[in-house]
């Protein structure tokens, strides 16, 4: 029986949020079919999440499919809808929690926001990202999205006429009024999310919630889908992955990996932009250089960042009048190209995608409509699988402010062979 809807605005986003559930023993699917019926539930899943791809687009458009699907859920007899955001509150924010609070009919929404195992905390309403403001802390170098608030509500209000207030912590939460609003609530800590999700059960507040993977961590238990698992960590012979973030953390974690060991191959921005590249002559031959290489390191990553202090990618937008819109859904489809011949060539290898865009884009390319999460790696590093054609896969994705430096090293030795003499 499908007990809880999860709406989520990117493919990583609704992979590290899932992943809290089927962790438990949830039965939990990843689609990204808008019109899913709910009463049907082809996935036979307790849990779905749907990936609605709304954080890019016009906030009314998100308002409207957020909204549409709560309420057909709601009508199909779904007991508990999350609303899941960005841990840096980027994207739709404010017009996708007013539309799940509309569709249900509920007086107020508990938003919960912090993801304490990532050291994102709320304090007085302001939320703080390794110990710094929002819009001091790296999002606000989004490139895309630059962050320049930190107090929720005033994020919030930038799309919503509701009515935001702040619960702190210790405080009585008033959730019994008439009035329309968002509790944005105060948390610093694991035990904290705990403590407000098992007093929101007991007041009967639990059929419209929204936060991140980090509130959904608690979420298994105050819903009792918490099972028995256990689950093997994959292993293969050698880890590729492919790279379409450009936040600041996800840099880093590659330059760590590259003076650790990593292969890493940078693609041209005629490479990463030219629609149909890989498709041409020139192109042809390039991939397949680029594979035979590939296919001869133990671990490496293709990455679509430019050198430091380069725009050669910037430039060659500019030069062919690419938008940001469009750009970026050429580089996750040029990242998809490489990847599908990556796999084709060599299919047990580990596969890693890093960046919500980027993984979707491969998903399109493979036309993969559901995944299902199985094991959180590391926080906010998710280990899926997929079927393809009768045969079984797995990936690991995150999405791009996720993880420690040493990320990938830590991922090499947890999911590849320990072969050091072997090639793959």
């Amino acid at each position: 029986m499908l007990e809880l809807l999860i709406i989520a605005d990117d493919y990583t986003g609704a992979l590290d949020t899932g992943v809290q559930f089927s962790a438990s023993g949830a039965r939990t699917c990843v689609v990204t079919d808008l019109s899913y019926d709910f009463q049907q539930n082809s996935a036979d899943a307790e849990v779905i999440v749907i990936d609605t791809e709304s954080r890019h687009i016009a906030s009314y458009k998100a308002y409207q499919i957020v909204r549409g699907l709560a309420e057909r859920a709601i009508a199909a007899g779904v007991p508990h809808i999350f609303k899941k955001t960005d841990s840096a509150l980027r994207g739709n924010i404010g017009s996708e929690l007013t539309a799940l609070l509309d569709a249900s009919g509920e007086t107020v929404l508990p938003f919960v926001p912090s993801f304490p195992k990532m050291n994102r905390v709320s304090q007085d309403g302001i939320l703080y990202i390794d110990g710094e403001p929002l819009e001091n802390s790296v999002f606000r170098q989004d490139p895309f999205e630059p962050m320049k608030k930190s107090f929720i509500p005033d994020i919030i209000a930038e799309q919503s006429g509701v009515r935001t207030d702040v619960i702190r912590t210790g405080k009585r939460d008033e959730l019994d009024v008439p009035e329309k609003r968002i509790a944005v609530y105060d948390c610093s800590t694991d035990r904290q999310m705990a403590g407000i999700a098992k007093r929101l059960r007991g007041r009967n507040r639990l059929k419209i919630l929204a936060g991140c993977a980090g509130f959904a961590s608690v979420l298994p238990a105050a819903l009792d889908l918490t099972l028995k698992k256990t689950t093997e960590v994959l292993q293969a012979d050698c880890l590729f992955a492919v790279c379409g973030s450009v936040n600041p953390i996800t840099v880093r974690q590659l330059d760590y990996a590259e003076e650790n060991g990593f292969r890493r191959f940078r693609l041209t921005a005629q490479q990463k932009l030219q629609e149909g590249y890989w498709k041409t002559k020139q192109g042809e031959k390039e991939l397949a250089a680029l594979l035979d290489e590939a296919v001869k390191e133990r671990v490496c990553v293709v990455d679509s960042n430019d050198l430091p202090d380069r725009r050669d990618t910037v430039n060659f937008a500019v030069d062919h009048n690419i938008t940001d819109e469009v750009l970026r859904k050429l580089i996750p489809a040029s990242l998809g190209e490489v990847m599908k011949g990556r796999m084709e060539r060599l299919p047990k290898a580990a596969l890693m995608i890093m960046g919500g865009d980027t993984l979707m884009g491969f998903f399109r390319l493979m036309g993969i409509t559901m995944v299902e999460p199985v094991t959180e790696l590391f926080p906010g590093t998710v280990l899926s699988r997929f079927s393809l054609n009768g045969e079984s896969y797995q990936v690991v994705s995150k999405s791009g402010g996720f993880g420690r430096e040493t990320l990938l090293a830590d991922l090499e030795k947890l999911v590849v062979k320990n072969k050091e003499e072997e090639k793959c």
